[in-house]
């Protein structure tokens, strides 16, 4: 444990020097999330659970659109299984038909003996195999963990002009595409929650940029999702909605330019300067699991002063729900918007931390 918090901490100094003036002198734009909704402190855990309770109806009432209540009959059609002997594993690619009527690919990789093991959910825009996780062939070859690669393009369509071929079921409910790619990551758990393979209380999600927004809404829906770890994920995502960085996205930007991420409730709030969450309302649903935010320095698009802000406001939370704060991490290193193998580094290292203590 003192070994891990005080690597996490050193790391995140990083970003913390940098974006400590900012974040202290706008601290005030972030609602304290230990009061309710009429503005009374939370002092109880029952009074916790209930404005949770609400937290979650708001957030789908204004960002994400109504959850559906399950992902109803998965059917995996066109299933492939072959060895990877590069790496002692095995590799099942499949199309998962789950909801009414949505699809996604999933290529899952698995050791290839007969153990139980974490597994790493990643929301992407494909499933193939030439875009595995950079550490996938090590975790797999050392017998540590398993992954599941989602291939959401197929779920709901990245385009604001292309909404129309959406069930009608969900369009009712007025699910933004964000939504809809973290109930395929919910329909992608029920699925390998059947496999021998998976250790079902050890699941992490995991997703770059907008999939990283997807993740957390995953999260939020989902219990099941133990390790919350978005990466470069910005606004909407790890990051304010209130609280903007110099050269950071702003909600207006993202509600003008990718109007079909979110709900249509969102959109009109946002153009109408009504909006009443943050992001903080998202990461209280999904306290007290451990949740890491991996950032990078240069990417001052992703909003790095947002990030900061929501998690010193919820370190208060985690102390008050007994959790140590080392479950809710923010961590930088150098480079560019991406995923890169230095992330994916940190999450391993966060996942052995969580998983192993």
């Amino acid at each position: 444990m003192a070994f891990f918090k005080n690597k996490f901490i050193g790391l995140y100094c990083i970003g913390l020097v940098a974006c400590f003036l900012f974040t202290a002198c706008h601290q005030d734009l972030i609602s304290n999330p230990l009061m309710d909704q009429n503005g009374n402190a939370i002092t109880t855990k029952q009074q916790w659970e209930a404005a949770c309770t609400q937290k979650k109806e708001r957030l789908q009432q204004e960002l994400y659109g109504i959850f559906p209540e399950s992902t109803g009959a998965i059917t995996a059609v066109n299933q492939v299984t072959v060895p990877l002997p590069e790496c002692g594993a095995m590799m099942e690619e499949c199309i998962l038909r789950f909801g009414d009527g949505l699809q996604e690919t999933l290529r899952i990789t698995y050791p290839d003996d007969e153990g139980k093991y974490p597994v790493i959910f990643r929301l992407d825009y494909l499933s193939d195999y030439e875009y595995r996780a950079p550490i996938e062939e090590q975790m797999l070859l050392e017998k540590r963990y398993a992954f599941v690669t989602i291939g959401r393009k197929d779920v709901a369509p990245d385009e604001a002009d292309n909404r129309d071929g959406l069930p009608a079921a969900y369009l009712e409910k007025d699910l933004g595409a964000i939504a809809l790619w973290a109930y395929g990551a919910v329909a992608a758990a029920d699925y390998v929650s059947q496999k021998d393979f998976a250790d079902t209380d050890k699941f992490c999600i995991t997703g770059h940029s907008r999939d990283g927004k997807a993740a957390i809404c995953a999260g939020v829906m989902d219990d099941r999702f133990k390790v919350i770890a978005p990466n470069g994920s910005g606004v909407g995502g790890a990051a304010s909605l209130s609280v903007q960085g110099k050269d950071s996205e702003s909600a207006s930007h993202l509600a003008e330019n990718f109007p079909h991420w979110f709900s249509s409730s969102f959109n009109k709030a946002v153009a109408n300067n009504t909006l009443t969450i943050d992001m903080t309302d998202a990461f209280c649903v999904l306290a007290p699991r451990a949740v890491l935010r991996t950032e990078a320095e240069n990417d001052q698009w992703a909003n790095p002063d947002g990030v900061l802000a929501i998690k010193s406001a919820m370190d208060p939370v985690y102390e008050f729900l007994g959790v140590d704060t080392a479950y809710n991490q923010v961590v930088f290193r150098k480079g560019d918007h991406g995923h890169t193998l230095a992330d994916w580094n940190t999450l391993i290292d966060f996942c052995d931390f969580v998983f192993k203590e």
